[in-house]
C-alpha cells in the first residue's frame, strides 16, 4: 500500500479508535506507525476532525430546518432484518436511516461545507484529474446510510444501484464537485478488499465532460484503470488502481 491510498482510507478513520479492527483501516494504520510522515498527517487530519466536530456541535439547528422536520412524512419503508456481523456494511443495503437526526445534521453540513471547490472547466478536464481533485473529502463516514443523506440533502446526483462487485464495498466518504456552466458531480469513495475506488455520478449536465471516454469497457489513463457507463440520463465513471473485476 503506497502513501496515497493510505491517506484515502484513513480520510474516513475515526479517531475515537472506532475503527481500529476494522480491517479496511489496519494496513493502513500500520503504515503510519513506520512513517514519521504519515504520522504527522494522520495527526493533523485528527486535530482537523476534532474542530470540525466541536463547531458542529456548538452550532444551533437551523430554525428552518426544525420546520422542515415538522413538515417531513418519512416514506414507508420496510427496514430491513440484517444480521449483526464484524463485517463492514454494505454500501448500497443498509439505506434505512435516523430521519430526523441524520437530517438535522445534513443541514448543519450544508450550512457549515462549501458544495465542492472551484468549478471544473471542460477545456482541462480528465477523469484522472478529477480523482486528484476530488481530494480530500468534504464529509467522512463508513455508514453508507450517513453519506447518503450527506449527498441527497445537497441535491447530489445519486446511482440508482452499484455493480454487483461494489455491493458489499465499505464506505469511506463523499464529496460534491460543481462544472463550469452548470451540473455537478458526485464522489462516493469506497473501500473493497483494501482497494479505493472513485466512483462518480454525473448529472445530465456535467455529462459532457466525460464525452471523451469509452462506454462499457476498462481502459487506462495516468496511472487509473477507469470504466464507464450510463445510467438513465447519468454518466457512472469509476477509477481504482486495483483489480477490474466489479463490472
Amino acid at each position: 500500500m503506497d502513501n496515497m491510498t493510505a491517506k484515502e482510507i484513513l480520510s474516513a478513520y475515526r479517531s475515537n479508535g472506532a475503527d481500529a479492527r476494522d480491517e479496511t483501516f489496519r494496513e493502513a494504520l500500520e503504515q503510519c506507525r513506520h512513517d514519521p510522515a504519515m504520522r504527522e498527517w494522520l495527526e493533523k487530519e485528527q486535530r482537523f476532525d476534532a474542530e470540525v466536530s466541536a463547531a458542529l456541535a456548538a452550532a444551533p439547528a437551523p430554525r428552518e430546518g426544525k420546520e422542515r422536520l415538522l413538515r417531513f412524512s418519512p416514506p414507508d419503508i420496510a427496514r430491513p432484518q440484517v444480521e449483526k456481523t464484524a463485517k463492514p456494511r454494505s454500501v448500497w443495503t443498509r439505506w434505512t436511516w435516523g430521519i430526523a437526526a441524520l437530517l438535522v445534521v445534513g443541514l448543519m453540513l450544508w450550512q457549515a461545507f462549501p458544495r465542492g471547490g472551484a468549478p471544473l472547466e471542460p477545456a482541462t478536464f480528465t477523469i484522472a484529474g478529477l480523482v486528484k481533485e476530488a481530494m480530500p473529502l468534504s464529509y467522512r463516514s463508513n455508514d453508507p446510510a450517513d453519506i447518503k443523506t450527506w449527498l441527497a440533502a445537497r441535491g447530489a446526483p445519486l446511482p440508482d444501484s452499484l455493480p454487483p462487485g461494489l455491493a458489499e464495498a465499505s464506505a469511506l466518504g463523499c464529496r460534491v464537485l460543481k462544472v463550469a456552466g452548470g451540473g455537478e458531480i458526485s464522489l462516493l469513495c469506497l473501500s473493497r478488499n483494501g482497494e479505493v475506488v472513485h466512483f462518480f455520478v454525473f448529472n445530465r449536465e456535467a455529462g459532457a465532460l466525460v464525452e471523451y471516454a469509452p462506454l462499457n469497457t476498462w481502459w487506462e489513463e495516468e496511472g487509473w484503470n477507469i470504466y464507464s457507463y450510463m445510467e438513465n440520463d447519468r454518466r457512472i465513471v469509476l477509477a481504482t488502481q486495483g483489480i477490474m473485476d466489479m463490472i
